[in-house]
């Protein structure tokens, strides 16, 4: 497994990196992803909430497809996939309640979109920097559905 300190973007990681480093980057942004499906299964079966689930299940179908992109773009550039979940899984589902789950799950997100950001401009085919975009985009668009959420489930909360 590739640990996500290994992502980190140095000053002198300026130009194109190497397809062997990119296929180890895309294999840790898959190995977190792969955990974000399993954490949003978890958060899926535990909550009550009115009209979590739907948004919960849209979200782990993005992270799915995700999966599914990191897989083939890994495959393209000649690498073997991961096959690992990140122990980010374990992190998220050791906090108690779903509100806490559902903002670690986010700063998950964020910092996935952050990397991504980061890579990009270091990814030489422009067809795999499209698709990293559009990753780090349904990031985006995600960790904001969650914060509609998550204040949701604030209000709840705070009625109770």
């Amino acid at each position: 497994m590739v640990e996500h300190r290994d992502l980190q973007m140095s000053e002198a990681a300026l130009g194109r990196v190497a397809d062997e480093q990119l296929v180890a980057w895309l294999n840790a942004i898959l190995e977190l992803e792969r955990a974000g499906t399993r954490v949003l299964t978890a958060l899926m079966a535990g909550s009550s909430a009115p009209g979590a689930n739907a948004l919960l299940a849209q979200v782990q179908r993005d992270q799915a497809r995700n999966c599914a992109l990191l897989t083939r773009m890994v495959r393209r550039l000649g690498g073997t996939p991961s096959m690992a979940v990140g122990a980010f899984r374990d992190h998220v589902l050791a906090v108690p309640t779903l509100e806490d789950r559902l903002a670690l799950l986010n700063r998950g997100q964020a910092w996935a979109a952050r990397r991504l950001g980061q890579l990009l401009p270091q990814v030489a085919d422009a067809g795999l920097a499209a698709e990293l975009a559009d990753i780090r985009d349904t990031h985006r668009a995600n960790i904001a559905a969650c914060d509609v959420l998550l204040d949701g489930l604030s209000e709840i909360s705070a009625e109770e």
